[in-house]
């Protein structure tokens, strides 16, 4: 057999430590650019490191080894319940392709604000927080700031008076800049829509943007986002929110720049 790139199970290891999991399909995509017999090679081939164990729900998921999470020190994120992994797969697709083209500065998960309030006050520009998003990212600039961004991803439908309070909740978070729902059809979109807009008798403080997640699977930036009632190419809104062109996919920058931050973490060569 031959020898596995150990930076391919680094960055494997560190993203499972900070998310809970790692699907196979994540990893195929973001984090081994193989061919792709190889990439099932080096997927079979992770937990035989010692460092992964497989799921017991899903052949296609991984978790951090208790020997893996010894050497994050406790950082790590404890392994993420199956009924979640789909939906949290769907809100790393959209921040590694992001982060792909460097545009990602720094971000924070739902459970690393949940965990601890004082972040999630600085981070959502808040004394009191009543609605805390599946992840909050910030966008560069050329300027050297940033476009702090919310993405939702709704694969469930709630009720209008939820989506009415969580626009309440997100008119009042002073350092968020622009609000997106990744959704499940065009039916949630508008219901998010006509949601946000009655929440305040339509002089809303925060117009959300909403598009079809499959839509961006599929289609990574060339899928389309909607704001009331304008439609954008969402590379195209990148571009008009950063004031900066977007670089093609195809020039990738190093996905796990800012994916993980364990000061700690240390990764055995395997062969």
């Amino acid at each position: 057999m031959r020898t596995l790139d150990y930076t391919i199970i680094k960055q494997a290891q560190e993203f499972t430590a900070r998310w809970g999991f790692l699907t196979r399909d994540l990893f195929f995509k973001f984090f081994c650019e193989k061919q792709r017999s190889q990439k099932f090679e080096y997927w079979n081939r992770l937990a035989e490191t010692g460092l992964f164990v497989k799921s017991k729900s899903n052949s296609e998921v991984l978790f951090l080894s208790r020997k893996s999470k010894n050497l994050f020190a406790g950082e790590s994120r404890p392994s993420r319940f199956h009924v979640f992994i789909d939906h949290d797969a769907i809100v790393a697709d959209v921040l590694l392709t992001l982060e792909q083209l460097d545009l990602v500065r720094e971000y924070w998960l739902e459970d690393e604000l949940m965990r601890d309030p004082p972040l999630a006050y600085r981070v959502l520009g808040a004394d009191k927080v009543y609605r805390i998003p599946d992840l909050v990212f910030d966008l560069k600039t050329p300027t050297g700031g940033q476009v702090r961004c919310v993405l939702e991803i709704e694969k469930t439908l709630k009720t209008s008076a939820r989506y009415e309070r969580m626009a309440l909740a997100y008119g009042d978070y002073d350092h968020i800049n622009l609000v997106l729902f990744g959704c499940e059809s065009s039916y949630t979109e508008s219901i998010i829509k006509r949601s946000f807009s009655a929440s305040l008798g339509g002089g809303q403080r925060v117009v959300p943007g909403t598009f079809l997640y499959e839509d961006f699977l599929k289609l990574a930036l060339s899928a389309k986002v909607r704001f009331a009632d304008k439609e954008f190419i969402l590379e195209k809104m990148f571009q008009l929110v950063t004031q900066q062109p977007i670089q093609n996919l195809n020039s990738k920058a190093d996905v796990n720049r800012t994916a993980v931050r364990f000061r700690n973490s240390k990764v055995e060569e395997v062969g």
